[in-house]
């Protein structure tokens, strides 16, 4: 990895930090009946550090754990907040992707993987 300034050093905590506080609300949220879906990426907040090798055209397809990655891509908490209460038409994917917030994104180059829950065979 390319040595970061003090500025990206600060920027890549920042996003290691937001990652973790945005899971834990989530979590809690959930708890309380809240929301429709978690699933955590506790643990996994260092992703963060892909998105500064990344170029603005290069394309991602995230794992369900992959927050820091995505926040560090640029999506907002605002944006993940959305989906995570299933809001239509907001959020980074505009209420298409409402079982699994912040895993696409067309402007930011973040598309939706295949996973087991909508693969389907034909």
């Amino acid at each position: 990895m390319p040595a970061l300034s003090k500025e990206d050093k600060l920027r890549l905590l920042t996003t290691i930090l937001e990652s973790r506080h945005a899971d834990l609300r989530e979590q809690n949220l959930n708890r309380q009946g809240k929301g429709h879906f978690h699933v955590s990426g506790m643990g996994h907040e260092a992703l963060a550090a892909i998105s500064f090798l990344m170029q603005p055209e290069d394309y991602v397809v995230p794992y369900y754990r992959d927050r820091g990655l995505i926040l560090g891509r640029g999506m907002t908490t605002r944006q993940l907040g959305l989906e995570y209460f299933a809001k239509r038409n907001t959020g980074c994917t505009f209420g298409v992707c409402r079982r699994r917030p912040g895993h696409s994104s067309f402007p930011l180059a973040v598309l939706p993987g295949a996973f087991s829950s909508t693969a389907r065979k034909t």
